[in-house]
Parts: structure tokens; sequence; C-alpha cells
């Protein structure tokens, strides 16, 4: 009888700890979700930033063709990098050269 007694409580134990095991499993697997989206969302804004810096710049070569503030044998710099596809790698996007990009195209609006 103590031996079943005893047997009873082990059991006991070992069921208690495989549902605080699988607790955890499930946390962690919550943890990895919500670490994939926040990839997927910073992925996401990166890309869209890249296009803006695009659409930003290529404006801007036509405001400066435009207003025929260059001379003709002078050609606007893009700024931008590629075309986004949203397809892009990490790291892709490098967020402060963009912003220094935004920085100095509203440097020279002011300029002008």
């Amino acid at each position: 009888m103590e031996f079943q007694a005893k047997a009873s409580q082990l059991e006991s134990e070992v069921e208690s700890e495989r549902a605080k095991l699988k607790e955890k499993d499930e946390l962690f697997a919550e943890a990895e979700a919500a670490l994939d989206d926040f990839n997927n969302e910073k992925h996401e804004v990166k890309a869209k930033f890249k296009h803006l810096m695009e659409i930003l710049s290529l404006r801007a070569a036509a405001v400066a063709s435009d207003s025929g503030s260059q001379s003709p044998n002078q050609e606007h710099t893009l700024r931008a990098s590629q075309p986004s596809s949203y397809k892009g790698r990490d790291g892709e996007v490098d967020l402060n050269h963009c912003f220094e990009e935004l920085e100095q195209i509203v440097i020279e609006f002011k300029a002008k």
C-alpha cells in the first residue's frame, strides 16, 4: 500500500510537471509568433519607407526639371534606392540613411 501511495504521488507530480512544460511550450510558441509578426511588420515598414523615398526623389527630379533650375547639361541625381518590391532582405533599407536623404531634399527645396 505504501508503495502504491508513493507511486501515485510521483505520477501526480509527473503530470503536474508535464502540464507546466506544456504551458511553457505554449508560451514559447506564442512568443515566436509575436516575434515573427514583429519582423514582418518591420520589413513592411522598411519597404514602404523605401518606396516613399523613391517617390519623393522622383517628384523632386520632376519639380527640378519643370522649374528649369538645372542647366541642360546637369542631370538630377535620384537619391532613392531601387524601387521597392516589398520582398527585400532584412537590413536592405537603412532608415537612418533615408532620413538623411529626406532631410537633404527638404533643405534643397527650401533653398530654391
